[in-house]
């Protein structure tokens, strides 16, 4: 589980993960914030961006370019 916490630390959003980091519930709670991994998910396309590639939850596998 993830959670985050506004400027006066109260909880904002909770999230639950599979082993791969695909949302169980609450997927829009986190609105682009850093997710499963500490990592930014696009929600627009469901990748997780990792610096040098992304990642898909879904399918448990890295993209390069």
């Amino acid at each position: 589980m993830v959670t985050g916490t506004n400027s006066n630390g109260a909880i904002a959003w909770r999230e639950r993960y599979t082993p791969f980091g695909i949302t169980l519930d609450n997927e829009s709670a986190n609105d682009d914030q850093a997710g499963y991994t500490g990592y930014i998910e696009a929600s627009n396309t469901g990748l997780v961006y990792m610096q040098a590639r992304y990642y898909d939850p879904v399918i448990g596998r890295f993209y390069s370019d």
